[in-house]
């Protein structure tokens, strides 16, 4: 069984490593000349590239919980990666693992499309040109789909836009501030890449305006106590919680030293149903001025802006627009892969249910709040089960009712079409269904202080290799190192006053051992009796 892998990113690689575990023949075109889709920075935008870094970015995830199931991050690597740590770690990744020497550099995906016997083989013709090359097509078994949802800029239409005589410009083109010294820019957007660019801009900028039509809730890094806020909200433990008191504590969190109404960035809903962004200093730089929060645009003039409010700035410079972008999986049928997320219909956010044979599968098409190359590896590991025939999904009606229900919680959720959720409990049930979900009560048996982790700390990558298909044996240590893993990074001073402290820390841990035994074990219970 041979398939084809589009992409050479995180969910390529990924992919790759998949099919090598399932004993599937992987084929992977890069459209590129190297691995690390859009961590790869660049200047300037390449041929054909969707979403692309900037200069200033800071991943929104920790390592620890963005870290892949069976590699972790180096100890020194910082708690929160730039681009440079990201792309070192893949190409790190794909050596450990021996991937590159399946990608196929500066190849295009031309088309794919089901072969004429596709109803009875569920098979599929892959047409590829690499660059300078005629084009080819050969037949595979099975499709990863890993080029990324991201491929057209979304700017939207407004009144005056096109009379508009400034520059217009959207973040997949922003790199650095430099250009823009001395200007008045508005930047358009609630989202992470919106709260960058405005605060990256305000160094330098005369003023910048950040124009919001709901408002949005930030989110440090770094929570009240030192540690990445991702550790601190994605845990098993907390989908037990009603929602309502999860978003309560989520906001009064968010609200720590800092007032969204104050600072002009009020939600008009709460924190699990608004644009979140993930922010260390946009507070700082609106309280100093450089940055001004303003509501929707009403209109464009040739020379500034008008917001719904009648407050109008003129002198306008630039309009930077972080507004996201449209689907883009051109290379396939529209009747397999949808082009918007109304109508995008994929089983478990994976699958396209429609198919008589479930031998293609769309990798990364979601958003989640917290670390995605995790996400991604279920899904691929996943996938690779599926095409082996070692996991079956269900019947088209059956995946239907799961697409459509999935879909209509996520618009009641938000009031519009969009893939954004927590990675807990998809995870877990991604996992379940290959038996790679960590069974609580064997746990408490054989390692109750390994249970505890598991169940009330964060979710770590490692915890899906601890059994079930392809498990490591170095997972227990991942998962009990990731909390030094990240002290490590930051603690490169200690005072002699706290080293010599060091063995009162060590000699409480036996105490906290055995409190850790009795938590598990009424944890357990309520699981089983559950």
């Amino acid at each position: 069984m041979k398939a084809a892998i589009i992409g050479g990113g995180f969910s390529g690689l990924l992919s790759i490593k998949a099919c090598l575990e399932e004993g599937i023949e992987p084929h992977c075109f890069e459209r590129y000349d190297q691995l690390g889709g859009v961590w790869v920075y660049q200047e300037g935008l390449r041929p054909g590239q969707g979403s692309a870094i900037y200069d200033s970015l800071i991943t929104n995830s920790s390592k620890v919980m963005m870290a892949l199931s069976d590699y972790p991050f180096p100890k020194n690597a910082p708690p929160y990666p730039r681009p440079k740590h990201i792309l070192k770690y893949m190409q790190d990744y794909a050596a450990h693992f021996d991937l590159e020497k399946y990608i196929q550099y500066n190849t295009s995906v031309l088309r794919v499309e089901p072969t004429a016997d596709f109803e009875t083989t569920g098979q599929w013709l892959v047409r590829t040109r690499m660059d300078g090359c005629e084009e080819k097509a050969v037949v595979f078994d099975a499709v990863f789909v890993c080029s990324g949802m991201y491929k057209k800029p979304f700017v939207p239409e407004y009144p005056g836009l096109d009379e508009f005589e400034g520059q217009k410009i959207h973040t997949n083109e922003f790199r650095k501030p430099d250009s823009f010294a001395g200007k008045t820019v508005v930047v358009m957007g609630s989202s992470n890449s919106a709260g960058d660019v405005a605060v990256d801009l305000s160094r330098c900028a005369h003023q910048v305006h950040l124009t919001m039509r709901h408002g949005c809730w930030v989110v440090k890094r770094m929570s009240s106590d030192g540690v990445p806020v991702d550790m601190t909200v994605n845990k098993r433990i907390i989908q037990f919680a009603p929602t309502a008191l999860v978003g309560k504590i989520a906001e009064s969190k968010a609200n720590v030293n800092f007032n969204h109404s104050k600072l002009g960035l009020s939600a008009e809903a709460g924190l699990l149903n608004s644009e979140v962004m993930i922010n260390d200093e946009i507070g700082d730089r609106i309280m100093c001025g450089a940055i001004q929060c303003r509501p929707g645009v009403k209109r464009f003039t040739k020379n500034g802006v008008e917001f719904v409010d009648g407050v109008k700035v003129d002198n306008v410079d630039a309009v930077m627009f972080a507004t996201g972008y449209e689907l883009g999986y051109d290379f396939i049928d529209r009747s397999i892969i949808q082009d918007n997320f109304a109508d995008l219909d994929l089983y478990l956010h994976v699958f396209p249910p429609k198919l008589r044979h479930q031998t293609l599968a769309v990798i990364g098409c979601v958003t989640t709040l917290g670390g995605q190359p995790p996400v991604f590896e279920l899904q691929t590991r996943l996938a690779a089960q599926v095409f082996k025939g070692k996991v079956r999904m269900p019947d088209e009606q059956t995946m239907m009712d799961d697409v459509i229900r999935r879909r209509d919680v996520l618009f009641q959720t938000f009031g519009k079409h969009r893939l954004f959720f927590p990675p807990i409990p998809y995870q877990d049930h991604l996992a379940d269904l290959m038996g790679a979900k960590p069974k609580f009560t064997k746990l408490f048996l054989t390692n109750p202080r390994l249970a505890f982790q598991v169940l009330f700390g964060p979710c770590y990558p490692a915890t899906y290799r601890l059994c079930g298909p392809h498990s490591w044996s170095g997972a227990k240590k991942a998962v009990e190192e990731s909390w030094d893993s990240i002290i490590h990074a930051t603690q490169t001073r200690v005072p002699v006053k706290q080293r010599k402290q060091k063995s009162a820390v060590t000699s409480g841990g036996q105490f906290f051992g055995a409190l850790v035994s009795l938590m598990v074990l009424v944890a357990t219970l309520l699981l089983v009796l559950n």
